[in-house]
């Protein structure tokens, strides 16, 4: 059997039926048996970064593992960002880049190139995949395999990337033959998680709140989750990556919380003396940089499947840490809910309810601006009413739009919302998009809303969206360039601006005219009249 055959067999026989790719010689062996292999869904994209951002994206809206391929050099260079955020966020992917021949690599005469295309990529991924490594002994492709697939699914996930060399892309093996891969004894070991002192401090809390995080990623529609905060009935907060986890019209929903949050979300977590923490990395934009200001009354119990977390939580108080899978821990806790009595918390939850009276996430009044112009509340505000109960949202990632999206959408049970915030890299909107929407079987609306500026970086990507008739709407808020530098310029450096707008060396196209090149429908929005309708 061809290795490059084996190989797609193997993610096959792993439940992997789309992969997202960008041919290239590097990777011919691959790329022919992929394209041979009628069991997988190819998505050609029109850049690697897209690739890896489309590849990220199907993986967290889907639950399964995403697939990419693309060729050697600067192919694989290209995927560094998507790889990095899937990093961070936690998202299995099994990225796989083609190679120059063995005889060709430089390792061989220890110059900086000698194959054609030739980019060390494995290096380069190393500290930002869970497992990188390079094949250049065929009858090793079994046990690299399996190792790169139990370190992407197992444990806290991430991305992993095998670099194929093109002679070992098309040797020939016997596959019965092949050593296969032995996992270490995992050295997280759930059965020795104990929620007694989560039950105790529970029981004993007057104002006590349960955050939600990407961790419970896998937990989405299983109904455990809805379980065990229906069992708790505590006030709840999701983190910007689990804004879908809990309804908006949630009786228990408390808001959002840190920087880019809510009054009523902020004050809730200040103002807590229990805070549990479910698979919540807690950065800074939750906690602030000063975590010892950072819910000052409260006992925090940390659940987290990598302890690393935990450890930079330096000087947060009072922290109980729970090291285990977090739907693991929801099951222990579930188990033992007989044993759970929390007392009456009617007026924490009153209270809640008055901030969030009192302290509205948007008002009519800030559907415009102080020079007549609308608002990206006021889309955001209008978005959330119009959208169907079953919409699939996936706003930019970083940037005014993006932090006024998370702030201001309403979320409505059913629908999804995937966002990638831990890197908040521009031009991830249009691919990400894609990724959804092929994830959705391309049959459910996806909106995307995106900012002028920072959805430039990934356009070319429209073509795809164009040429598979993929149902997205593309959501333009026209900031006239960067709006979030344009601020931080103006904020901090008495207004002195570069390259954030037109009069500072910004250029952007026209949307209309960008549009009619893609053949995509245009629509412009110029007043509040015409907000709703259109």
């Amino acid at each position: 059997m061809k290795l490059s055959d084996y190989v797609f067999d193997f993610l096959v026989k792993k439940s992997v039926d789309t992969v997202f790719y960008l041919p290239g010689g590097g990777c011919m062996h691959l790329l022919d048996s992929m394209a041979a292999d009628s069991r997988i869904k190819a998505v050609s994209l029109l850049h690697e970064q897209a690739v890896a951002v489309a590849c990220e994206s199907y993986a967290n809206t889907s639950g399964k593992t995403g697939a990419a391929l693309v060729t050697t050099g600067p192919g694989a260079t290209n995927l560094i960002t998507g790889i990095l955020a899937a990093y961070l966020d936690s998202v299995p992917c099994f990225f796989i880049s083609g190679q120059v021949k063995t005889n060709d690599l430089k390792s061989r005469f220890g110059v900086r190139g000698h194959g054609s295309q030739e980019a060390d990529i494995v290096s380069i991924a190393a500290p930002i995949t869970k497992y990188a490594c390079m094949i250049t002994d065929k009858n090793s492709v079994r046990r690299h395999l399996e190792k790169a697939w139990h370190e992407a699914v197992t444990g806290r996930r991430g991305p992993v990337l095998l670099d194929i060399p093109l002679d070992i892309q098309g040797a020939q093996i016997e596959p019965d033959a092949l050593e296969g891969f032995i996992p270490a004894e995992n050295t997280v070991s759930n059965a020795a998680m104990d929620v007694t002192p989560v039950i105790a401090a529970l029981n004993q809390a007057k104002r006590p709140l349960l955050m939600l995080g990407n961790g419970l990623a896998q937990c989405r529609g299983g109904g455990v989750l809805d379980k065990l905060i229906d069992r708790l009935s505590i006030p709840v907060i999701p983190s910007w990556k689990t804004l879908d986890l809990i309804a908006n019209e949630h009786p228990l929903y408390a808001g959002r919380a840190g920087g880019m949050g809510d009054r009523h979300g902020n004050f809730t977590m200040q103002n807590a003396d229990l805070i549990v923490s479910i698979g919540c990395r807690l950065d800074f934009s939750i906690t602030g940089y000063d975590r010892t200001r950072w819910a000052t009354s409260a006992k925090k119990i940390v659940v987290e499947i990598d302890e690393a977390e935990i450890r930079k939580l330096e000087n947060a108080g009072d922290i109980v840490p729970i090291i285990g899978d977090a739907a693991v821990f929801i099951e222990k806790l579930l188990a033992r809910e007989k044993e759970i009595h929390i007392g009456d918390i009617s007026e924490w939850r009153n209270k809640i309810n008055r901030w969030k009276e009192k302290y509205p996430v948007v008002t009519r009044e800030q559907y415009t601006s102080v020079r007549g112009n609308i608002t990206t509340y006021a889309v955001v505000d209008t978005l959330s009413r119009l959208a169907p109960h079953d919409a699939y949202f996936v706003p930019c990632s970083s940037g005014t739009t993006a932090e006024i999206f998370a702030q201001a959408v309403t979320v409505q049970k059913g629908q999804t919302i995937r966002s990638n915030h831990g890197l908040g890299s521009m031009g991830f909107e249009i691919p990400a998009a894609i990724g959804m929407s092929i994830a959705a079987g391309g049959k459910k609306s996806v909106i995307c809303v995106a900012g002028d500026g920072g959805m430039q970086l990934n356009i070319q990507e429209l073509a795809v969206v164009s040429g598979r008739a993929l149902p997205v709407k593309l959501i333009v808020i026209n900031n006239y360039g960067y709006a979030s530098i344009r601020n931080m310029q103006n904020g901090n450096f008495n207004g002195r601006f570069a390259g954030c707008d037109r009069e500072s060396g910004l250029f952007l196209p026209d949307m209309s005219r960008l549009s009619a090149a893609y053949d995509i429908q245009y629509f412009s929005i110029r007043g509040l009249d015409d907000l709703e309708k259109t």
